[in-house]
């Protein structure tokens, strides 16, 4: 674009504007100089590239508000990329403070369309989308790039970027540069000496008359005569001689009361160090979770003394794989059979990751799930499918189920069976929360019986969670050497005593009756004997007498004995 003064041609502006199809994308403006135009001044616009004339129409946008404030740009520092399901994903550490308003992308990358969401993470919390769109360049046009974008509010110590790469290999040499607009304050000065203070993560967010015009008429009103009012400057930064270094958390580091040691079945040593503001972030290993219960009601955390130090969950779970020990079962006609057992048994489990050389693979699948060694029940039937030339392991997702152990069948049909090199585990992992100061700990689990614990810090979870934690060392659990097995009765319930009382009142009942008839059968017997006719023991007598005599002879008056007289009938 130039200008055509009276005497002169003055070259003001040289850009790029393009409509592209794939992806949709278009760039149709040109900034100018503030003083571009000037009164009788024309302006001549040249576009220049292949295809017909266009028509274009032209349009003067100006923009008044206040003072741009100065930005800065702060590269991010990168903490981690993996590449997995056709994505990348980047972990970027956000420095306490900054804020950014949008983040750049650069890479050596000549062209690519890539989709890009950007995620804040925040400690303990799931992470959040703040931000969503596509960064694209297409090298032989000059100027036809977007790399930058826009972002929401970040709350979190670490931004995530994922990069949907599709079949295209990753961005190489990838970094980010963050940008922040450095905000500017008005305010009426009631005095001729200020200062400003700032830092320490101790103050809460200010409410002041001012800050309530924000958003309204009054308030752009303001924005716009700020471009009048004086500048103050800022002197030299330095340290707050009243500041308390102590730990943030100071008022919620007190212990509570000890637990009886000898109801828990194991122990796992924690180190805590670092912990500067008095939070500590304890990832529970697959020993600790198998030896506690599954609502982890009974892990406690205990001092030397003995005394129980407050934590909170984290309301989200992380993620861990882990390596399982698979062994090949036998096998029938027509199917295959594994069992995969965890690291440490029992483990809550959400996903079971497959690795196999397989080529090609379209086979129907069962997955078992065996508890307390004895209950068997289906989790998962589904379809295992790769495509040719698809090295991706295959991941089995089913609902998060705490087992000993898992079946898999595997239903090969005719074909051969195929050959697992490995298998690993998604264990969902609880993080707790400790507040406490550096130390050795012992966290305490595998009492069945234990209540839930009640910590006051548990109302103050979003203030627990804004201060930044240190990273607990948390040991693999083992047998408590203090565990008394209690008597059965010491953990009798209502229910328990009452079934109790209902057997042995049954027994009583029970006895008492059979006590009741043997003595009435012991009654009965002599009375039987007295009501015999008395001529009865004569004719016993008789026949007793006949046998004695006559043995097996048959009387006289039997038909076929001798003597003359006639038969008796």
């Amino acid at each position: 674009m130039t200008r055509l003064d009276e005497d002169a041609r003055v070259e003001l502006a040289q850009a790029t504007v393009f409509r592209l199809p794939e992806p949709v994308r278009e760039r149709l403006f040109v900034d100018l100089p503030a003083d571009a135009m000037r009164a009788g001044a024309r302006l001549e616009v040249r576009l220049a590239g292949e295809g017909g004339y266009i028509e274009p129409t032209l349009r003067f946008t100006a923009h008044r508000g206040a003072t741009a404030p100065p930005v800065h740009r702060i590269p991010l520092t990168e903490m981690g990329v993996r590449t997995t399901g056709g994505s990348t994903f980047v972990e970027l550490a956000r420095p306490a403070g900054l804020v950014p308003d949008r983040i750049v992308l650069r890479t050596d990358t000549g062209s690519f369309h890539r989709r890009v969401r950007v995620y804040d993470v925040q400690q303990g919390r799931a992470p959040v989308e703040i931000a969503a769109t596509d960064v694209f360049r297409v090298r032989e046009i000059a100027g036809a790039e977007q790399l930058e974008i826009d972002l929401r509010r970040a709350r979190g110590e670490r931004l995530r970027l994922e990069i949907v790469d599709g079949d295209s290999p990753p961005l190489s040499g990838l970094s980010v540069t963050a940008e922040v607009r450095a905000p500017a304050l008005i305010f009426d000065p009631l005095a001729s000496e200020l200062w400003l203070r700032f830092g320490g993560g101790r103050a809460r967010a200010p409410s002041y008359d001012l800050q309530r015009l924000s958003g309204t008429r009054l308030g752009a009103q303001l924005l716009d005569a700020a471009d009048g009012l004086p500048v103050a400057s800022l002197g030299e930064i330095r340290d707050n001689p009243r500041f308390d270094d102590g730990p943030a958390l100071a008022f919620a580091m007190r212990p509570g009361r000890a637990p009886d040691v000898a109801t828990f079945t194991h122990v796992a040593p924690v180190e805590v160090r670092g912990a500067r503001e008095g939070l500590s972030r304890l990832r529970l290993p697959p020993s600790v979770l198998a030896a506690a219960r599954e609502d982890l009601a009974d892990l406690r955390v205990i001092d030397a003394e003995g005394r129980q130090w407050p934590y909170v969950r984290s309301p989200t779970d992380s993620v861990d794989l882990v390596d399982a020990e698979i062994r090949r079962a036998a096998e029938d006609d027509r199917s295959s059979h594994y069992t995969i057992l965890p690291p440490a048994a029992p483990a809550r489990v959400d996903a079971i990751v497959l690795h196999t050389d397989a080529p090609y693979l379209a086979r129907d699948y069962v997955l078992w799930a065996v508890r307390d060694g004895e209950e068997r029940f289906v989790v998962e039937r589904g379809h295992l499918e790769r495509a040719p030339n698809d090295a991706a392991p295959l991941r089995l997702a089913l609902p998060t189920t705490r087992a000993d152990r898992f079946e898999l069948e595997i239903i090969d049909g005719s074909d051969a069976p195929i050959t697992l090199d490995r298998v690993s585990l998604s264990l969902p992992s609880p993080t707790l929360f400790l507040a406490a100061p550096d130390g050795d700990y012992r966290l305490l689990a595998g009492d069945a019986r234990a209540e839930p614990p009640v910590y006051e810090i548990a109302e103050a979870t979003d203030l627990l969670l804004a201060v930044r934690a240190a990273d607990a060392e948390v040991g693999a659990a083992r047998a408590n050497a203090a565990h008394v097995v209690p008597a059965w009765w010491e953990g009798a319930d209502a229910h328990t005593w009452i079934l109790w009382a209902v057997l042995l009142l049954a027994v009583v009942v029970l006895g008492f009756l059979t006590l009741r008839l043997a003595g009435a059968a012991d009654a009965d017997a002599p009375a039987a004997s007295s009501d015999t006719p008395a001529d009865a023991e004569p004719e016993a007598a008789d026949e007793e007498a006949d046998d004695e005599a006559g043995g097996d002879e048959p009387p006289p008056s039997a038909p076929g004995g001798g003597g003359d007289g006639p038969a008796s009938f």
